[in-house]
């Protein structure tokens, strides 16, 4: 089994970070053994903008609940985020060639009057450039520790979606499922504001079937020996468009688990009620 990326208790004073203390730590991309690791996002920011509404004061700021867990709810202006990865892995590598290109064709598509089960393909985002970004995510989460993401378990296979990642550069044929539907509750429309973490199937990681909810969409990611014909996903090399099925968010496997495993309603913060 790959290791994980381990940070050490050595800091790092970086007038560049606001005075604060970066810690000294492996990065698991680049591999450098002892660099300042800088507080990388697992989703990207982006995602969470939807999610956000205004306080009476003004603020942008969101509500982040948990499941199976007697933890209060907490407000947040941020998601998720640990030190993960060295500044040029997390700006250039990933920020710059991975998710920024991802972001801004994603942000050109029209995901007007949608229609549940049907389908859709993306004029904008490349089929590159959406499996690198969807590898790239599950790649983080397998080395994160936070809350929401200690299901996933690359194993063996972290290596492969890590050299994809530092290369910028797919495995023609793609051996690994990524997919997205599009979330869509008939009476409220596109569901662009929910942000999950990333659960592992049924049977556990040893399948390596993991899903998600971001950006409007349901992930599911497919990482095995042996995936299903019918789940390999090669548009790359049959020069054909992503094509995104639209589903009805209320059977949303992802927002169904919370919905399932909370034992309470949301509390709104005194803070955020108007």
């Amino acid at each position: 089994m790959e290791a994980r990326a381990t940070t050490a208790v050595e800091q790092h004073h970086d007038p560049l970070t606001m005075n604060r203390m970066q810690p000294i730590g492996g990065c698991p991309l680049c591999r450098s053994s002892s660099v300042p690791l800088v507080n990388s996002h697992i989703i990207p920011k982006w995602a969470y903008g939807p999610a956000m509404s205004e306080d009476p004061k003004g603020k942008h700021r969101a509500i982040k609940f948990h499941v199976n867990s007697s933890a209060k709810d907490q407000i947040v202006q941020d998601g998720v985020k640990e030190y993960l990865l060295c500044s040029r892995c997390d700006n250039e590598k990933i920020g710059d060639s991975i998710e920024g290109v991802f972001i801004d064709a994603w942000n050109k598509e029209d995901f007007t009057n949608l229609t549940v089960n049907k389908m859709i393909d993306l004029k904008y985002v490349s089929p590159e450039s959406f499996l690198l970004f969807g590898l790239s995510i599950l790649w983080r989460a397998h080395h994160a520790t936070s809350e929401g993401f200690q299901d996933v378990d690359l194993g063996k296979f972290e290596n492969r979606i890590r050299d994809m990642i530092w290369n910028c550069r797919l495995e023609v044929p793609l051996p690994f499922l990524c997919e997205a539907h599009l979330l869509v509750d008939p009476s409220m429309g596109f569901q662009s504001g929910s942000v999950t973490g990333i659960f592992c199937g049924k049977k556990g990681s040893a399948t390596g079937l993991y899903h998600n909810a971001m950006f409007g969409a349901e992930w599911h990611w497919h990482v095995s020996n042996r995936p299903k014909r019918d789940l390999i996903a090669n548009p790359v090399i049959a020069g054909r468009p992503i094509t995104l099925f639209v589903m009805d968010a209320r059977k949303s496997a992802s927002l169904g688990m919370i919905a399932a495993e909370r034992e309470r309603p949301i509390e709104i913060p005194r803070s955020m009620k108007p």
